[in-house]
């Protein structure tokens, strides 16, 4: 049985953060959108803590945002990467920590961008 102090959807719905889009290709020197969407399963608002993680080469606007999300609803918010002229063709993976509450989830979510020439 549950026993957790909220809704047990954070443990079993596997997309309740996402990144969309999920891949996407960019040229260096490319700034790009990625849209963090987050669904709130609790019954009360949330205040979600969201920080993009890019690799080297990379750089992102904001660094940092707050979400409130009311109950039973998503939010989203979106961030600029840009890519550095000098990044190398190949596959990048950006995630997100995620703090709400008392949890402090590390790399809890991930999009793919692909560089290309």
């Amino acid at each position: 049985m549950w026993s957790g102090r909220d809704d047990i959807n954070y443990g079993v719905d596997e997309q309740w953060i996402k990144i969309y889009p999920y891949g996407q290709k960019a040229n260096p020197g490319e700034t790009v959108e990625c849209t963090v969407k987050i669904f709130n399963h609790s019954d009360v608002s949330k205040t979600f803590i969201i920080e993009p993680n890019v690799p080297k080469g990379f750089s992102v606007e904001p660094n940092i945002a707050s979400l409130v999300i009311e109950p039973k609803t998503e939010g989203e918010r979106t961030f600029k990467i840009m890519v550095s002229k000098l990044v190398q063709p190949g596959v990048s993976l950006i995630t997100v920590n995620l703090k709400f509450d008392s949890w402090d989830l590390r790399e809890w979510s991930e999009a793919l961008i692909e560089i290309v020439r």
